[in-house]
């Protein structure tokens, strides 16, 4: 019986190769109508890094299509090349939200403690304004409960900022967002943050 493979036609370089030249066609043809100028990452890491290199070389100042090779490399933990990347880009917004994302994502990898880079991370993350969502994640992980609290005020959720400021030692301030916003299921936990803020009279 032959029990010899087959041998493969083409080699993985080879389709690699392909990939990468496919790539680099398709930027020169349609270089701002793709779906990897959307803001989003996709799901195809290895064919979406060969699509950036390969428009880059294309078009080098294109910020935004800079600006996403660096968020895929902080993804993929290749934080060199995410500093690399980032240092070619021109002070932005966009810039300071990555560079706060490679923070976060080096501060992890270091086992998240309270040290120099957190108090970094916490600076930067106070500093930027407005908050998108995957800062608030970052804000939240960080336990930044007071800048939290006034976050949630300010978008008009009185109660998740009651709980925050709670969090934050602040039961004086829970208490008068709750009383504004009193309401039977909420009543229990108003009188108990009341009593917290030694204000049993007022419960």
């Amino acid at each position: 019986m032959n029990t010899k493979k087959r041998p493969h036609l083409v080699s993985i370089k080879t389709i690699l190769t392909i990939l990468a030249v496919s790539c680099f066609s398709l930027y020169a043809l349609f270089p701002h109508t793709l779906f990897f100028e959307n803001d989003a990452l996709s799901q195809d890491y290895t064919f979406e890094k060969s699509y950036l290199h390969a428009a880059l070389n294309t078009d080098p100042n294109n910020e935004k299509l800079r600006a996403k090779l660096a968020e895929l490399h902080i993804a993929l933990s290749e934080y060199s090349n995410a500093t690399n990347e980032l240092e070619k880009l021109p002070k932005s917004k966009r810039k300071t939200e990555l560079e706060i994302k490679l923070l976060y994502s080096l501060w992890l990898a270091s086992g998240a403690n309270v040290d120099d880079r957190f108090e970094e991370l916490s600076l930067k993350v106070s500093a930027y304004k407005p908050w998108n969502e995957d800062i608030l994640s970052i804000a939240k992980a960080l336990g930044l409960n007071v800048k939290l609290a006034y976050y949630y005020q300010t978008h008009k959720k009185p109660l998740i900022a009651a709980d925050y400021w709670l969090t934050a030692g602040e039961p004086a301030k829970a208490l008068l967002l709750y009383k504004n916003n009193m309401s039977e299921t909420i009543a229990e936990k108003a009188i108990e943050t009341a009593l917290g803020a030694n204000e049993a009279v007022q419960a």
